[in-house]
């Protein structure tokens, strides 16, 4: 396993600062130079001492639990051909920033449950192959198939992770899960974890008409709806059932 509790905090003094995830003002050439770096295909055996140290100079201080969800996405990226292709860590670090952000505004989840969410969408939109073309996801089934992948998951680190992995597990599990309850988690998690870093930009219009056959507003409406339940019954459980969640 990949583990990062430390992160780096080196910087360049330059005139020009861009502004990271925390917030925190770092150089713009710097972190310029770091996501250059992350484009070019990078061994499995590099990402310690090569990758990551460039994932931290662009998103700043954060906890080394959201470090190693990037770390465990690049492994998956690399996959079976031992390096991260050319092109996809500067875009999995952005698609972790942008989105992190996003669910932030959306939800107000914790930032390391925030990347753990992320991670477990990305890890399973690999391995569900949702970039694949495949016709419109307009049936229950389709619904299902997505947080199927999520909940069969195997391998999950960390415990906020499996606390997602399970609270899927347990609407995928239910006989009382509704159709639009499908429907709603599987928008919020295709919109987390699709990720395509060779395709032009992904929009909440473009997932929304291309993956699913529905029009934007319904989308984004429902999405945030899923998110927000999936983020209260996260921390419900938390603090009231035994084990953690569900």
């Amino acid at each position: 396993m990949v583990t990062h509790g430390a992160a780096a905090r080196n910087g360049t003094r330059v005139a020009r600062i861009a502004i990271t995830l925390t917030g925190v003002p770092r150089p713009a050439k710097t972190t310029q130079t770091a996501l250059d770096e992350l484009d070019k295909p990078c061994p499995v055996s590099s990402i310690d001492e090569h990758f990551m140290p460039r994932a931290q100079i662009v998103l700043g201080r954060i906890s080394g639990a959201c470090y190693d969800s990037i770390a465990h996405v690049a492994l998956a990226l690399a996959g079976g051909k031992g390096e991260i292709p050319t092109g996809n860590g500067a875009a999995c670090v952005r698609h972790f920033s942008k989105r992190s952000k996003q669910l932030k505004q959306a939800a107000q989840i914790p930032v390391d449950q925030r990347f753990a969410l992320i991670e477990l969408a990305m890890l399973a939109g690999i391995s569900g192959r949702w970039t694949e073309p495949a016709p419109i996801r307009r049936t229950l089934a389709k619904y299902k198939e997505v947080s199927g992948v999520v909940a069969t998951l195997n391998d999950t680190h960390g415990a906020n992770l499996e606390h997602w992995r399970r609270l899927v597990k347990f609407h995928w599990d239910s006989p009382r899960t509704s159709a639009s309850t499908f429907r709603n988690i599987a928008y919020a998690l295709v919109w987390c974890g699709y990720f395509a870093p060779h395709e032009r930009e992904i929009t909440d219009k473009r997932l929304a008409t291309e993956w699913f056959g529905t029009k934007r507003e319904e989308f984004v409406n429902k999405r945030v709806e899923a998110l927000r339940t999936l983020a209260n019954l996260l921390e419900f459980s938390q603090q009231n059932l035994p084990g953690g969640p569900l």
